[in-house]
């Protein structure tokens, strides 16, 4: 009896040390992980890495498609017959009373949305642009008519007074603004940080922008890296598609009897990343994926929604835990890595072991 038990535990070693340690022909998946990755994806048969057409669009192959078609199966099974309808059921047999309103089916309805977003429209969102503003992918030399692109330079034109306010307002306030708050804090005159701001330094603001000390020629260059200075009837590849749902949203809502609108696109959007980050099924240049917009009556209604509906319940439980037996961490986004333009970002994420970092799976905003 003692001989096999000395073999089962020379078995059990040699499985711990292969968990510890894992490689393919020689690439260990702690020493170099990228390599590892990427071989893993090539000997699964999930896509083509080897020397694609255009650096970080890979074609993907029936495994990985499937993979993805299951997804998709899912999630639209859960849209029709209502996001969070199961979590409600869960919660009654565990005694939970919900709110009657709360309880109400959030049925979802696919849509897709163009492709190509004009560059006044993406300008208009400033906040948002920034984020993506280095990834946008660009294409010149649209053709108009006279009355369409007469209406795109005008509108084009109220995007680059914005924006150059914009860029006035935060240029002096990092550069003018934190100077007097450090200044006022030492003399003890300012007792916090956000009320000098607010009182200090737009009063000043306000003197800057009437002397007029920039010439609108300086201000407009100033306002080219978020489309100022270039040609208004230019048009991108989306990044993603909150100027085109904004834009659903002003002509489809007109009362709150209206609300709320759930809708769903299944598409592909281009980020136009570097090469040396490009890394197969993490960082592409050409990707398929799932968004959802929504408007609501109020902000709780949005918070609920966004956070106990969708993100707590289809992503974290349905997708990840009973689809993928992925294992998730949620949580909420800092200030500084919030999505632009929301107030609010929770967020999925999934802990790498080889690296010790964490990889965002999921997010929903506010």
């Amino acid at each position: 009896a003692a001989a096999p038990a000395r073999g089962h535990q020379k078995t059990v070693g040699q499985q711990k040390s292969r968990t510890q340690q894992p490689s393919i022909q020689g690439q260990s998946k702690y020493s170099d992980p990228s390599a590892w990755f990427r071989r893993i994806c090539r000997d699964a048969e999930l896509m083509d890495t080897t020397a694609p057409q255009v650096a970080g669009c890979y074609p993907h192959r029936p495994a990985l498609q499937f993979a993805w078609e299951q997804v998709r199966n899912v999630m639209d099974r859960e849209f029709r017959g209502g996001v969070g309808v199961g979590q409600r059921r869960a919660s009654d047999q565990q005694g939970v009373l919900q709110h009657r309103r709360s309880c109400r089916p959030h049925r979802v309805q696919n849509v897709y949305m163009p492709m190509f977003v004009v560059r006044a429209d993406l300008d208009r969102e400033a906040d948002f642009v920034e984020n993506f503003a280095p990834e946008v992918a660009w294409i010149a030399g649209k053709e108009a008519d006279g009355e369409q692109a007469a209406g795109l330079r005008q509108r084009a034109t109220a995007s680059v007074e914005e924006a150059t306010r914009s860029d006035i307002e935060d240029s002096f306030l990092r550069r003018v603004g934190r100077l007097l708050v450090r200044v006022l804090l030492r003399c003890r005159i300012c007792p916090s940080q956000d009320s000098c701001l607010r009182r200090v330094g737009r009063w000043l603001l306000r003197v800057l922008l009437r002397c007029r000390f920039s010439s609108p020629q300086d201000r407009e260059g100033k306002a080219g890296a978020r489309g100022a200075a270039a040609d208004p009837l230019s048009f991108c590849i989306r990044p993603t598609s909150e100027p085109a749902f904004t834009r659903y949203f002003k002509q489809h809502v007109r009362t709150y009897r209206d609300l709320p609108v759930l809708v769903n696109q299944w598409t592909n959007v281009v980020r136009w990343e570097r090469r040396d980050r490009i890394q197969p099924l993490l960082r592409h240049r050409e990707f398929q994926w799932q968004e959802g917009h929504s408007a609501h009556e109020d902000r709780d209604q949005a918070v609920e929604f966004a956070r106990d509906r969708v993100l707590r319940w289809l992503y974290k439980e349905v997708v990840f835990r009973q689809l993928m037996a992925v294992p998730t961490i949620e949580g909420e986004k800092s200030v500084m890595e919030r999505f632009g333009g929301a107030e609010r970002t929770f967020t999925l994420e999934c802990f790498v072991p080889c690296s010790g970092r964490s990889m965002q799976a999921a997010t929903a905003h506010v």
